[in-house]
C-alpha cells in the first residue's frame, strides 16, 4: 500500500489517470500528484493560495494535464504550476466528473448537474437537455471507436455525436434493456463494444453498432453493490465497488472471481493500469494498492471439482490443461477458453482415495501418472488407452511425489526412493530401462523431486537431508552446513 499523507491524515484519492509517459496523475482532495511507482509528488497552483478537491483528470494529444475540480471548475498544468483556466462563456458550478478526448482531438467532460461540455477551437458549448440528453447529471464518459461519445447519467446513458455543428443525442434507458438506468462507469470493450457499469446491476455490455445491451450470464446475479470503477485488460475486466472491494471478471470463459476477504480493500474509487502491468487501486482509506491480480486469475474447472483435492496439474504441449478431481478422473481441457468443455479419463484401478499425485508429459505427447500407493502409469493421449508399471519391484505399490524429464529420460521420485527410466522409443507396449538411484548415498528413500539439469546432473530433493547432485561418479550435498537454511 503507497499512503498519501499530509498533515498527520491520510489524503483522500478520488481518480487516477496514467500519462503517455508512464507516470501516474493523483486526484486527492488536497490538490493534484504526481506518482512515480514509490512517491507522490505535489502539482499545485501557480497561486499558492488556491486549494481545489480534484475529482478529474485527463492529457490531452499535446500533452496538456486538464483537471477537474469539485468546485466545477478547470485548471491546465504548465510544466511547473497548475492555473485555473477561465472560459468565455463561463465555468461550471457542478463537480466536473470524468473527461474524454474524441478522435478529432475535442477535449469533453461531464458534470454533475450541468450536462455534458466539449471544447471545439477553444470555444466551450454544453449539451444538455435541450439538446436531448436525458439527465443533466453525468458520473462518467467514454469515447467509443466509432467517434461517439457515450455519456452515463442517472438515468441511463447517451450517445453523442457531432457532425459539423450539428449535435445528435441518443438515449438508452431501461426501455432500451439496461438493467439499471443509474450508470456510475464506463470503460472500453474488445470489438468496439461498452463495458456499462451500474449502481445496483453490476456490469452490462453495450453493442454500438446493433445498438444491443445484454448482460453476459456470469455478471447477472450481482449481489455486490455499486460499481465504482471499471478497467478492461483485453478480455479480463477489473470491477471496483463502493464497499465489496474489486473483482475480476474474464469474458473469454464468463467467470467472475470474487476477491473479498483477499485484500484490505473495500472502497474503490478508481483504477489504471501502468506501463509494467501493475494495476494501481484508488482507495479513500487505504491509498493506492498494487496489484497483478489481473495476470492471474482463477479458471472455473470442469465439473466443479472439491479443489482440496487437485493435487496434480499440466499444460501439455498442444496447451490442453489436465488436472484430477476428488474421483482421482483425469479432466482434460481442450480449450481454456471454455473450461466447460473436457474429457473425463477413468483409470480403473484409482479409486476416491487414491490420489493422483504427479503429471508429467514425455517428448513423444505420452502422458505419465503418478498416484500415492498405486505406482505409475503411463497413458496415450490420442486413444486414452494406458499401461500400469508392475515390471519394477516395489513400484506397482509406490507412492509417486514428482515426475519430470529429459529427452527420453524420465524421472521419477517416491516415498521408495528414486528411479530413471529409458525408453528408445516410449510407447505402451515398448520395453523399458529401469536405473535406481542408491538411497545409501541420498541418504533417504523420501523424494520430493528429482530434476536434471542442462549439465546432466540429476537433482534430488530430500526430506531432511538437503539438496542432492549427482554428476554420474559423485554425489554431493548441500544442506544447512553450507548455507542452506532449511
Amino acid at each position: 500500500m503507497y499512503r498519501l499523507e499530509k498533515d498527520n491524515r491520510t489524503v483522500r484519492i478520488n481518480c487516477l489517470y496514467k500519462r503517455a509517459n508512464g507516470y501516474i496523475l493523483v486526484g486527492t482532495d488536497q490538490g493534484l500528484y504526481r506518482f512515480d511507482g514509490l512517491r507522490f509528488y505535489p502539482m499545485p497552483f501557480q497561486n499558492k493560495d488556491y486549494s481545489d478537491t480534484v475529482t478529474a483528470i485527463m492529457e490531452d494529444s499535446l500533452h496538456n494535464i486538464w483537471t477537474g475540480f469539485k468546485s466545477g471548475r478547470l485548471a491546465k498544468y504548465d510544466r511547473q504550476f497548475l492555473n485555473y483556466i477561465n472560459p468565455e462563456e463561463g465555468s461550471p458550478t457542478k463537480r466536473i466528473t470524468s473527461f474524454a478526448r474524441d478522435s478529432a482531438g475535442r477535449l469533453w467532460f461531464g458534470s454533475a448537474g450541468e450536462g455534458l461540455y466539449y471544447f471545439e477551437q477553444s470555444k466551450m458549448y454544453l449539451v444538455d437537455a435541450e439538446d436531448g440528453l436525458i439527465d443533466e447529471q453525468v458520473n462518467a464518459l467514454q469515447v467509443l471507436s466509432n467517434g461517439q461519445v457515450i455519456a452515463g447519467t442517472d438515468q441511463g446513458f447517451a450517445l453523442c455525436k457531432l457532425s459539423g455543428q450539428k449535435r445528435t443525442v441518443k438515449t438508452f434507458t431501461t426501455k432500451n434493456g439496461l438493467p439499471d438506468q443509474l450508470i456510475t462507469s464506463l470503460a472500453a470493450a474488445v470489438n468496439g463494444w461498452c463495458w456499462i457499469g451500474m449502481q445496483d446491476k453490476g456490469v452490462c455490455l453495450f453493442d454500438p453498432v446493433q445498438d444491443k445491451i445484454w448482460q453476459p450470464k456470469g455478471l447477472s446475479n450481482w449481489a455486490y453493490g455499486e460499481v465504482t470503477a471499471l478497467h478492461a485488460s483485453g478480455n479480463i475486466l477489473m470491477i471496483g465497488t463502493r464497499d465489496q472491494g474489486f473483482f475480476l471478471y474474464n469474458a473469454d470463459t464468463d467467470y467472475l472471481e470474487t476477491l473479498v476477504g483477499n485484500t484490505p480493500v473495500t472502497q474503490v474509487s478508481d483504477i489504471v493500469r501502468d506501463d509494467q502491468g501493475n494495476h494501481w487501486i484508488a482507495t479513500p482509506a487505504n491509498g493506492l494498492i498494487r496489484t497483478q491480480l489481473a495476470s492471474f486469475h482463477l479458471l472455473p474447472a470442469p465439473g466443479n471439482p472439491v479443489f482440496e483435492h487437485i493435487h496434480a496439474i499440466l499444460s501439455d504441449s498442444k496447451g490442453r490443461l489436465w488436472i484430477n478431481n476428488e474421483n482421482n478422473e483425469l479432466l482434460r481441457m481442450d480449450n481454456m477458453r471454455k473450461p466447460s468443455v473436457f474429457t473425463r479419463i477413468r483409470i480403473s484401478e484409482l479409486t476416491d482415495k487414491t490420489d493422483i499425485t504427479a503429471l508429467y508429459e514425455d517428448v513423444k505427447g505420452f502422458i505419465w501418472i503418478g498416484t500415492m500407493g498405486r505406482g505409475l502409469f503411463l497413458l496415450d493421449p490420442s486413444t486414452n488407452q494406458y499401461r500400469r508399471f508392475t515390471e519394477y519391484p516395489g513400484y506397482a505399490t509406490a507412492s509417486v511425489l514428482s515426475i519430470s524429464g529429459s529427452g527420453q529420460d524420465v524421472y521419477v521420485s517416491s516415498l521408495e526412493g528414486t528411479i530413471a527410466i529409458q525408453a528408445g522409443q516410449p510407447g505402451l507396449h515398448n520395453s523399458y530401462v529401469y536405473t535406481k538411484y542408491d538411497s545409501r548415498n541420498i541418504g533417504t528413500n523420501y523424494i520430493y523431486a528429482v530434476f536434471r539439469d542442462s549439465r546432466n546432473r540429476i537433482w534430488f530433493g530430500t526430506d531432511g537431508n538437503g539438496l542432492i547432485s549427482f554428476d554420474g561418479k559423485n554425489y554431493a550435498v548441500i544442506d544447512n552446513r553450507v548455507g542452506l537454511s532449511d
